[in-house]
């Protein structure tokens, strides 16, 4: 579907909130050269731009985390309209209502995770921005501007901002590697769900969702700074190991250092792993038809092996050779299901 081009005096004519909660949707909906340069100009034009959209980021995370149950409730609530058209609006006219009542954030380019994070305007020559982002199915590598490259994998975004005294990233969404350029005068520092990770030189990834935090060091030191307790703890990784943090506590352990180059091959591996659980994982590069279980059976399977991440029918059919399921293929979807099982 072809989107309707927009122009800088339209956002301005909105109030700051509303313009962040529209940007939110409209970059949701995917990339856009236009739309990035028109949002910079936005950005540029009034710092309290920069913070109604530091806001609205904040607020948008909840929002990806909405489970079935409460896309059901809206979908229920919505007007004679398309529901999905509603559902939009109603995430945009929420976000815009957070944002209004932020006032106390500080103007920070694109996010602020937490309240505590400070970021330059635009309007900072010093502070150079930039986004970057990765649809469905999608990986991809940039080398930033000190010659580290980041390494983004399916429906991931990472914000960057070079600045005199540090270079800083924050994590929105997905998972990333970062192999960093060397640099001790200016630390690389990463921002993701209430923690930060400091490193001046190594190699290191971040996967982020549901609130939740995965740090795997494979080579160099890096220190993480996280919430635990209602306190800051700050906690130095060793090559090979895994810091998981999320509202339950942090655990650090043995890393699976494989799954870290598997995946920026096209690459994922489970080891006795519930059929359920990989086809959750599988359905995160799904970019047509994903992958569905409805029997509690078939969900219970486990199984073993690599598959590649971009040929979900593949990975379905190679299933049903191995273990007592076949595969029925709708509009929409393949679904595992029993052998000898009738479709519906």
């Amino acid at each position: 579907m072809v989107r309707a081009v927009i122009t800088l005096e339209e956002v301005l004519a909105r109030s700051p909130a509303d313009a962040a909660a529209f940007w939110l949707v409209r970059q949701d909906g995917g990339e856009s050269e236009h739309d990035d340069l028109i949002f910079e100009q936005w950005l540029q034009a009034d710092p309290a731009h920069g913070q109604a959209w530091a806001c609205a980021c904040e607020t948008w995370e909840g929002v990806a985390a909405l489970d079935a149950e409460d896309v059901d409730t809206l979908r229920k609530s919505s007007s004679r309209r398309a529901w999905w058209l509603d559902w939009r609006s109603a995430v945009a006219a929420s976000i815009a209502a957070v944002a209004i009542g932020c006032g106390v954030l500080h103007w920070a380019p694109y996010i602020a995770e937490q309240p505590r994070t400070q970021i330059a305007s635009l309007d900072d020559p010093a502070s150079r921005l930039r986004k970057l982002a990765t649809l469905a199915g999608e990986r991809r590598s940039f080398t930033l501007e000190d010659r580290s490259v980041v390494t983004l994998n399916t429906e991931s975004t990472l914000l960057v901002r070079f600045g005199p005294a540090e270079r800083r990233m924050t994590l929105v969404r997905g998972e990333v590697y970062f192999d960093v350029a060397h640099d001790a005068a200016k630390p690389f520092v990463v921002e993701s769900a209430g923690s930060t990770i400091t490193a001046t030189g190594t190699h290191f990834e971040v996967e982020t969702a549901d609130e939740s935090l995965r740090v795997i060091l494979v080579e160099g030191r890096v220190r993480v700074v996280t919430p635990l307790a209602g306190k800051e703890k700050e906690i130095d990784l060793l090559p090979g190991q895994q810091l998981l943090a999320s509202r339950s506590g942090v655990t650090v352990g043995k890393a699976d250092l494989a799954s870290v180059s598997e995946w920026q091959n096209g690459l994922v591996s489970f080891h006795d792993t519930p059929l359920s659980q990989a086809v959750l994982e599988l359905n995160r590069y799904a970019t047509g038809k994903r992958l569905l279980i409805r029997d509690p059976k078939v969900a219970a399977i486990r199984i073993s092996g690599s598959f590649h991440t971009s040929d979900l029918r593949r990975f379905a059919r190679t299933i049903a050779e191995i273990y007592p399921v076949r595969t029925i293929e709708s509009a929409s979807a393949i679904e595992l299901v029993l052998r000898g099982r009738l479709p519906r």
